[in-house]
């Protein structure tokens, strides 16, 4: 998953996951043009970090499913904000 910006003749691609997963490919795709590459690693938001949570500790990766297990809700909310807070 990525989102692309674009301000004038520059673009930013925004990923989730480390580099070393998708620079390769990335890096591929842009042998024949000139660029210029930087990469910055941002913190998440903690909202950021709790909707990850529930994707990732729900069964389905589904928000709804998460919502509806207390476990998985408690589990999350600990792991996405509390634990990230520290």
């Amino acid at each position: 998953m990525f989102r692309v910006t674009k301000k004038d003749k520059y673009f930013s691609i925004i990923t989730y996951g480390s580099p070393e997963k998708r620079l390769g490919i990335f890096l591929e795709t842009l042998k024949p043009f000139t660029y210029e590459l930087s990469l910055y690693q941002v913190p998440l938001s903690l909202l950021s970090n709790f909707v990850n949570s529930l994707r990732n500790n729900s069964k389905d990766f589904s928000i709804k499913s998460a919502i509806n297990d207390k476990n998985v809700l408690y589990d999350s909310f600990y792991e996405g904000i509390i634990n990230k807070n520290k």
